[in-house]
């Protein structure tokens, strides 16, 4: 797990933040079944909309960490011309 947040022998921001929006997401989500299947008293909406907020950083830090791969990909293209 550690190599895949590492770049360059280095921790990646990106990836860390990235890593931990998506544990955050299913663990909201894992609370939000489970809340469903033992009938807990929690407010569902706050929950639902809990999950739906995360998406937004996910997608935030998924893009920052995927569109530097781009932009190294176009730079070697460039060079390669």
């Amino acid at each position: 797990m550690k190599e895949f947040l590492k770049e360059k022998g280095n921790y990646s921001q990106g990836r860390v933040y990235l890593f931990l929006s998506i544990v955050v997401y299913y663990l909201t989500h894992g609370v939000i079944l489970l809340a469903g299947i033992f009938d807990f008293d929690v407010d569902h909406q706050i929950l639902k909309s809990v999950a739906e907020a995360i998406q937004y950083p996910m997608t935030t830090f998924a893009t920052y960490t995927l569109g530097g791969k781009v932009v190294d990909i176009f730079k070697k293209s460039d060079k390669l011309d």
